[in-house]
């Protein structure tokens, strides 16, 4: 092959095929923001960024920064703020003093306010021309007294959000951020226009010479499990009906829910759950014994007691409405299904919960503290979890304690900032390190997991799985940032009983709302391989069947021992994989897989499949020889339509109802790209565009939005000659396979 770079020119192009590329990042123009900001260097990622935002904000008005944490978006979002002349900072409490100084550094002119500060009263606007919401996924309840006087500061500026997880359940967090600038259109936007204002990257596209720790792959640990617990709290009595809720069995499943996930934690939480369960059992008698029914707030705190990790007062509201008064038939009703309750949870909470567990938890860890000179992280969700490990830990140097209320270490309290500040060392100052006070271990609820810089840590302990994946990249992103002082980080998790987990399903949860995240917002490791093939890496491949084949290190979350193949044909090029594990036949694929399989690692270890075992050559041999068989059975079905599909009427009817809907004011625009949609279709479409169009034509985006995504789309398609639709697609090439390093060592 004459030109080395040619295959991996290709694998660029079928990502292009399969996924348009996003034109909203790319290299920062020649009138790019300066390198220098203020005694700040940007990065250049961050200059991309600056340069990718500022484009967003004057097309929309509205920008979502969501780099992984650790990237430095904090003096990113400060880049724009010095093109537009300053801005208006809306950041949680603990990172105000933060911003403040990265302001100062920068010489950035900023007004900065707490979050909870708008939970509390709204703040006059200022002269800024921007408006930043630093971990804006803290906006996304729109009932909250903080939305609505975020809503009022930031009408009629432009708005930048700044969050590395701003969807931590459902669509409808990124939705109801987005209505802070958009309004009420922010509910008809596509995945596709939420993407087109986002900047996202990951940790694997910075350049070379920008150092961010290496996350280890995850260390698992076991826990003593205890079926009988795990049984009892399954089949405990029902607790009250919850007839002002429209999904009594939903919340019935919550709060048992609710005490798993709090045993999953730890048996101190569990207890902890089961106590605030029994006080408010106590009350809701002492109102039904009143002659009173609970208001459906209280009904709502019972329902989610156990659930809520520091909650308020979990108390009955003794406020009643005279006309929810009950009768004594009523009462004599009620009053048994609350007392079975309450007896079943106090026959739980005294049969001995046994602690050997959380003495196991603690050994454990502090065994593995103990093998790192550089501070441990633990992070849990439940504070009596905390508390269990700060009981168990304390009597060793070097732990400290950080909750809501603010540090503790052996000698007694310590104020928060301060605590922070011993794992900061951007924060120091020019004070030289105390060398008495090294920290060994610092056990945090996740309130230590958002916003602040720990960089002095190196690795991390999840005593408990969280909710959402949201949060677990929030408290790794706490260490492995840009300035950390270590480079790797190491992370250890206990995984959650067995007998427990059945129920939970932490893992597939998470899995869930990870996908969702992904199909919003867009997978970063497309964009992320795509940039990364501009600068391939120099290397000869070996040939294997008279195929070239690369090897590839199995970095950046590639697949070990995966296979991808491109395929060259007059119709352009695609990506080819195994279709299915241990299955021979190959399947072509979406953009999103191929990064999957190859992974996003920079740089790739590209390299000669040297000193292979005969056998696993000829693995590798058999692997390509099904990849021609499945071209040739394609290659005889292509034969008898032409390699071409017909047009689907639906699609030019699906168009020119995209024009009806776009806005008044965009109609010339969707006109013109109706026209040039129109005017493609008239000829046949090659099979692959075919399968990429007819999903987008599936997907619910709308107006012109909608256009130019498909117009990208038939843009991306050669024009067949006159007889194509009677001819063969001709000789299909396999251009070249990249195969992930696992296969040299036997897989395959």
């Amino acid at each position: 092959m004459t030109d080395p770079r040619e295959p991996w020119s290709a694998l660029g192009a079928a990502l292009d095929v399969a996924t348009p590329p996003d034109e909203t990042l790319g290299d920062a123009p020649a009138d790019a923001p300066r390198q220098m900001l203020g005694r700040v260097v940007l990065a250049p990622h961050q200059r991309d960024a600056v340069a990718a935002l500022q484009r967003v904000l004057d097309a929309h008005g509205v920008a979502l920064l969501a780099d992984a944490t650790g990237l430095g978006k904090t003096y990113a979002a400060l880049g724009v703020a010095a093109r537009r002349g300053g801005a208006h900072v809306i950041a949680p409490a603990a990172v105000v003093e933060a911003w403040r100084e990265a302001a100062a550094r920068a010489d950035v002119g900023v007004t900065v306010h707490s979050t909870e500060h708008l939970s509390r009263r709204s703040v006059s606007p200022t002269t800024h021309p921007l408006v930043i919401l630093d971990e804006a996924h803290g906006f996304r309840t729109a009932t909250t007294r903080r939305w609505r006087h975020a809503a009022r500061l930031c009408r009629g500026r432009p708005l930048l959000l700044c969050s590395a997880t701003p969807i931590h359940n459902a669509r409808a967090d990124v939705v109801t951020i987005l209505r802070l600038a958009l309004g009420a259109r922010a509910a008809t936007w596509t995945d596709a226009q939420i993407q087109s204002i986002t900047v996202r990257r990951t940790a694997d596209e910075l350049d070379a010479s920008v150092a961010l720790p290496r996350v280890h792959p995850w260390l698992w640990w076991a826990v003593p499990d205890d079926a009988g617990v795990a049984a009892a709290i399954e089949t405990l009595p029902p607790a009250l009906p919850v007839v002002d809720i429209q999904a009594p069995n939903r919340a019935d499943a919550l709060w048992r829910f609710g005490l798993l996930r709090a045993w999953a934690s730890s048996a101190a939480a569990l207890r902890t759950a089961l106590i605030r369960r029994l006080s408010m059992a106590d009350a809701m008698c002492a109102l039904l014994l009143d002659g009173r029914r609970p208001t459906p707030a209280t009904l709502r705190r019972w329902v989610g007691a156990d659930a809520t990790v520091q909650p308020e007062l979990p108390f009955a509201d003794p406020a009643v409405d005279a006309g929810w008064g009950l009768g004594p038939a009523t009462v004599a009703s009620l009053l048994p299904i609350v007392t079975r309750h309450a007896d079943a949870l106090r026959t739980l909470l005294h049969s001995g919960l046994d602690d050997r567990g959380d003495a196991h938890r603690c050994a454990r860890v502090w065994a593995w503290v103990q093998q790192s000179e550089a501070p441990t992280l633990l992070f849990t969700h439940a504070t009596a979890t905390a508390a269990m490990y700060w009981r168990g830990l304390r009597q060793h140097a070097g732990v400290a304690l950080l909750t809501a209320t603010g540090g503790r270490i052996a000698s007694g309290a310590i104020p928060r900032a301060e605590l922070l500040r011993w794992l900061d060392p951007a924060r120091v100052g020019a004070t030289a390190r105390d060398p008495t006070r090294v920290l060994r271990l610092v056990i945090a609820t996740d309130l230590a997991s958002e916003g602040v810089n720990l960089h002095r840590a190196a690795q991390i302990v999840h005593a408990d799985l969280p909710w959402t994946p949201a949060r677990i990249a929030q408290r790794i992103g706490r260490v492995a940032r840009l300035g950390a002082e270590h480079p790797h980080v190491a992370v250890a998790a206990f995984a959650p009983p067995a007998s427990g987990n059945a129920t939970l399903q932490l893992d597939s949860r998470l899995d869930r709302k990870r996908a969702d995240a992904v199909r919003v917002l867009g997978d970063e490791r497309i964009a992320a391989l795509r940039r990364r093939l501009r600068h391939p890496p120099a290397a000869e491949p070996q040939v294997v069947q008279g195929t070239p084949v690369y090897l590839l290190g199995a970095v950046g979350g590639a697949r070990p021992g995966a296979c991808v193949a491109v395929i060259r044909d007059r119709d352009g090029v695609q990506a080819y994989g195994e279709s299915a594990e241990g299955l021979p036949r190959w399947a072509p694929l979406t953009a999103q897989q191929v990064a999957e399989r190859l992974g996003v690692g920079d740089p790739p270890i590209a390299s000669a499949l040297r000193g292979l075992q005969a056998r696993d050559r000829r693995r590798l041999a058999r692997r390509i020889l099904a990849l021609r068989r499945t071209l040739s059975d394609d290659e005889a079905t292509s034969a008898l339509t032409g390699g071409f599909a017909p047009v689907p009427p639906r699609w030019l009817a699906h168009a020119e109802r995209a024009l009806r809907e776009a806005p008044r004011h965009q109609r010339v625009a969707a006109h013109t790209l109706l026209q040039e949609f129109r005017a493609r279709l008239t000829a046949p479409l090659p099979a692959h565009i075919e399968a990429v169009l007819g999903k987008a034509v599936q997907s619910r985006a709308r107006g012109v939005a909608w256009l130019a995504r498909v117009v990208r789309i038939v843009r991306a398609a050669p024009v067949p000659p006159a007889a194509a639709s009677a001819s063969p697609r001709g000789t299909r090439e396999v251009v070249a396979v990249w195969v992930v390093e696992a296969e040299a060592a036997g897989g395959g």
